[in-house]
């Protein structure tokens, strides 16, 4: 993500349904919203395991001699623009692929973190409704994994 939002609105993939206010609902979608002081320590913790995980990945990079360097910074040129980067920024997809292959930090760690920071009222199923324990657990694992990548792209890693 290259601009800063305040908001973002995540689509269940698969929705289900959940009380609120006395009424049975079935869940479409959760706000994310950027985290203020409030949840400061949550996110936080998050966003310090997403930099440990992109410090191994870093780390883990093979390098290569002064030959290929020069050819890559070629082609990222042609391919890319000037500055070597892609349009698009992090996507969700790119944020949980790398959590999956981080042997530094366990994928758990992230999930409960992510979690964590959601409870404490970043994320609101349906826009109203804060998330708890008993909603994340009717939730889908691919949209769980989903909306923490989404989070961590639009407003840890920006």
């Amino acid at each position: 993500m290259s601009e800063e939002i305040s908001e973002y609105t995540f689509e269940l993939t698969k929705p289900f349904s959940y009380a609120f206010k006395g009424d049975q609902r079935e869940a479409a979608f959760i706000t994310l919203t950027a985290p203020t002081m409030l949840q400061h320590s949550q996110a936080a913790a998050l966003k310090q395991s997403i930099s440990r995980i992109i410090a191994g990945v870093v780390e883990g990079v093979d390098d290569k001699d002064d030959e290929d360097d020069k050819d890559d910074e070629d082609d990222e040129d042609d391919e890319n623009g000037k500055d070597g980067k892609k349009e698009g920024g992090v996507t969700a997809k790119m944020v949980i692929g790398t959590i999956y292959s981080s042997t530094c930090v366990d994928a758990n760690v992230v999930w409960e973190q992510a979690k964590a920071l959601f409870k404490q009222g970043v994320a609101l199923l349906d826009g109203e409704q804060k998330m708890i324990v008993p909603l994340f657990e009717k939730m889908d694992p691919k949209d769980f994994e989903n909306l923490v990548g989404e989070y961590v792209a639009n407003f840890i890693l920006v």
